[in-house]
């Protein structure tokens, strides 16, 4: 199912991302709910992947990924997804 590293490590932080993401969407609204999902969400899933799976970031040291450089795929991927769906859903108002 994962292709590389970056995609689970992906994966792993919007397990956490998304559900706070769509708590804080459904009452403060949906932009809101995104701009967390590209920000501060990507902040609490690291924290809960550092937390619950810490062990697993000596594998991507060991491949050469930094905490820094995974997180900063994690923000540009979270940009792609979430921009094309907030530009849909403005033009939908």
């Amino acid at each position: 199912m994962f292709h590389t590293p970056v995609s689970k490590y992906f994966w792993e932080i919007n397990r956490y991302n998304i559900p706070i993401s769509i708590v804080i969407g459904a009452f403060a609204g949906a932009v809101y709910g995104f701009i967390v999902f590209c920000s501060i969400g990507i902040l609490f899933g690291s924290l809960a992947f550092n937390y619950f799976k810490s062990s697993e970031y000596y594998l991507y040291q060991n491949l050469g990924y930094t905490k820094g450089l995974l997180l900063k795929k994690v923000f540009i991927r979270n940009l792609a997804i979430a921009i094309p769906i907030l530009l849909l859903f403005s033009l939908s108002l």
